[in-house]
């Protein structure tokens, strides 16, 4: 394969991301990077990703192909916004869909959401934790225990901004806390961090 077949395709991959493009479970992904046959570099929460260029020699010493779509279109980053406030849904949606590299849906209930994940399985959540149906603290526990949602990285937008209520929201397994009223700025820098966006992790 060439380097041309490879344009469009995202330039940063988790381990469902590579779960799905080789047709094999999450844990022997997990067994190739903890073995070190798969470099990866870390981002917010802990979590780790691999680049582009290490997924492509990887694929080549295993013998896997490449998708035939990889050269024909954009691969946008998944960001699923999940906010009761439909004004701030929508306005923080629109800023969003703004940025080329993310792909933006937007649930306003703890039950859509969960739909959305099961369908969608988005790169990132930025999640209310005050909903009237299924806060945010029952989102973060389903997600964290099910091997095929427990990595996706979760930021925290939230109203609950006294230190007590910050521990706990940060002990509900997030990556970043982002609390309310928040900066667009903020919100896409930490957007970007979390998916490796214009990351280099040799510097």
């Amino acid at each position: 394969m060439t380097k041309d077949m490879l344009v469009g395709r995202k330039e940063i991959f988790s381990p469902y991301d590579i779960s799905q493009l080789c047709q094999v479970p999450i844990p022997l992904v997990q067994g190739w990077i903890d073995g070190g046959e798969l470099p990866t570099f870390e981002v917010p929460g802990k979590h780790r990703r691999v680049l582009l260029s290490d997924l492509e020699f990887f694929l080549q010493s295993k013998g896997y192909p490449y998708p035939p779509h990889w050269g024909e279109t954009l691969e946008k980053f998944k960001v699923l916004l999940v906010e009761d406030e439909i004004d701030l849904l929508e306005i923080v949606i629109d800023l969003l869909r703004d940025d080329p590299k993310l792909e933006v849906e937007g649930e306003s209930t703890g039950f859509g959401a969960a739909l959305a994940i099961a369908r969608w399985h988005p790169d990132v959540i930025l999640l209310d934790f005050v909903m009237p149906d299924t806060n945010g603290f029952d989102v973060c526990k389903k997600l964290k225990s099910d091997p095929q949602t427990s990595d996706i990285p979760i930021i925290a937008i939230t109203s609950l901004s006294n230190m007590e209520n910050r521990e706990a929201v940060m002990k509900a397994g997030i990556s970043v806390f982002l609390g309310k009223p928040f900066h667009s700025s903020k919100m896409l820098k930490c957007i970007h961090e979390i998916l490796g966006i214009a990351v280099d992790p040799s510097v």
